[in-house]
């Protein structure tokens, strides 16, 4: 049997060792919890204050974006760690990093105002308010190019794809892959 390289055997920061990222983790419920406040948000306004089951789905939006909210904050600081760890300073990765980061944080900014708005509506409204829908479907948008901007990350640039590794003088980390891993696509970066 052969061993996986990119298994260390004791020791390091993060999953395995330090050999895996730890921010991806984190990520999907912060997504998830903004499309499904999304949909619970825009059947509670198609219901309007006359159907008495939109106000669950209000409630129900809101409960979601709670968790995704609250999940998302572990998101941001995994991501740091990672970015200080993965992409040298100045280089054209770390702008990469830097503009995912920045629409995320948005993204989270958005939410908790959402949930600020929520509040002062949560026991009189018999729907979701206007105003609230609209901060959510914002946050929506910033998630979808948010997670796009990641995407490119991981998919285009091979950003924490494999172990952590001192980036080379070009500024783009060599990373180990695991045997039989796909290779670099045409116009990556490797």
């Amino acid at each position: 049997m052969v061993a996986d390289p990119i298994e260390p055997s004791s020791g390091g920061r993060g999953w395995a060792g330090g050999q895996r990222p730890l921010h991806p983790p984190f990520v999907h419920a912060p997504i998830g919890g903004v499309i499904v406040a999304s949909v619970c948000d825009v059947v509670s306004t198609v219901g309007g204050d006359a159907e008495g089951w939109s106000r669950a789905w209000f409630k129900g939006g809101s409960y979601a974006l709670i968790v995704g909210t609250a999940i998302l904050f572990l998101a941001v600081v995994t991501g740091v760690v990672e970015r200080n760890r993965r992409a040298r300073p100045a280089s054209r990765e770390r702008r990469a990093v830097d503009r995912h980061a920045i629409v995320m944080s948005l993204m989270g900014a958005v939410c908790v105002a959402d949930l600020i708005l929520r509040n002062g509506h949560n026991e009189s409204a018999a729907s979701t308010p206007v105003l609230v829908l609209l901060f959510t479907l914002a946050a929506l948008v910033l998630t979808v190019v948010g997670g796009e901007l990641g995407g490119r990350l991981v998919y285009r640039m091979w950003i924490a794809t494999g172990p952590a590794a001192a980036p080379t003088a070009s500024g783009v980390a060599e990373e180990t892959r695991r045997p039989g891993a796909l290779p670099s696509s045409p116009g990556s970066p490797r």
